[in-house]
């Protein structure tokens, strides 16, 4: 059984259209969790609805988490399938999207072992509020590289957006055996694990439109545009502070998962979360030695300047 876990807050203006699309994927044997996250709007009602009309749908009124990730390891501890996706209030999943990424996942399991931690993950279609193209590939439009997602860029950069992945349930048991106290986003944190103990899949094709409206928490931006970077390197305080919390991210990592990591990935995680303490020459020198380098020449470029 599939678990599809939906953590809403305040977002009855584009629910209807995701719960559609969740109704009509061509695999139907799964269950939704959906739950709002202390929403103040319409949105437990609409799931609610949506529960009453579809046995397969389960609406609960949380508690506010205070954070995204929160409201998805709230979910995720309600869990208790084979597998496990994760679904955002204002997608539209495509109507494969369970079937290609279940597919992909048996695969993966085969070759490596059903008792192997594995998260997939694929593509998105960016789209703006009404659903219009903006491009049909985050990956491409971000200047991403998924098939490179080993732990060391992982520790400084975000890879996996988690509205399209897909967790078998071995991740599931290890990320709530060692729930963070704080984490950049929930996505990237069970990438982290996923990396550290077992294995990461990616799935060159776009399973799902990701809506880009101005109200979204992580966006996708088109990291080629001028104005993007003129605004980039006008925020330099910013950009140190988000590099200082990778950081923070990896001691919290050390901290939950120190005693399980091999040798090797325990001198690594440690050595990137003391960057802070270095002087500047030593911390380039670091990340350099360490491999905790940034996709594309000019988010190095930005790392470099402002680590």
């Amino acid at each position: 059984m599939i678990d599809i876990l939906l953590s809403a807050y305040n977002g009855e203006r584009y629910l209807p259209e995701l719960l559609e699309s969740l109704e009509r994927q061509s695999r139907r044997d799964f269950r939704v969790i959906a739950r709002s996250d202390g929403s103040t709007d319409g949105t437990l009602a609409l799931l609610r609805t949506q529960s009453a009309r579809d046995g397969r749908f389960t609406a609960l009124d949380g508690a506010p988490s205070g954070s995204a990730s929160g409201g998805f390891f709230a979910a995720l501890a309600l869990s208790y399938g084979d597998y496990a996706m994760f679904c955002d209030q204002d997608d539209v999943w495509h109507r494969n999207k369970v079937e290609r990424t279940l597919t992909v996942m048996r695969t993966a399991e085969e070759c490596c072992g059903k008792d192997t931690p594995i998260l997939v993950h694929t593509d998105l279609r960016v789209v703006d509020g009404r659903l219009r193209q903006l491009s049909p590939s985050m990956m491409r439009s971000q200047l991403l590289c998924p098939e490179r997602c080993d732990l060391p860029r992982l520790l400084c950069q975000s890879l996996v957006t988690g509205c399209t992945v897909m967790i078998n349930a071995p991740l599931r048991e290890l990320v709530l055996s060692a729930l963070p106290e704080k984490c950049l986003m929930y996505d990237w944190w069970i990438s982290l694990v996923a990396e550290a103990f077992g294995r990461i899949v990616y799935m060159n094709e776009a399973t799902i439109d990701y809506r880009q409206h101005g109200e979204n928490q992580v966006g996708a931006k088109d990291v080629r545009s001028a104005e993007y970077l003129l605004r980039r390197l006008g925020q330099g305080q910013e950009l140190r502070q988000s590099l200082l919390d990778t950081c923070g991210q990896a001691g919290e990592f050390l901290r939950c998962f120190g005693g399980r990591l091999t040798p090797e990935q325990r001198v690594l995680v440690r050595s990137y979360a003391a960057l802070p303490s270095l002087p500047k020459g030593e911390r380039l020198r670091t990340v350099r030695r360490l491999g905790t380098l940034k996709c594309g020449a000019l988010r190095r470029a930005g790392q470099m300047l402002f680590l």
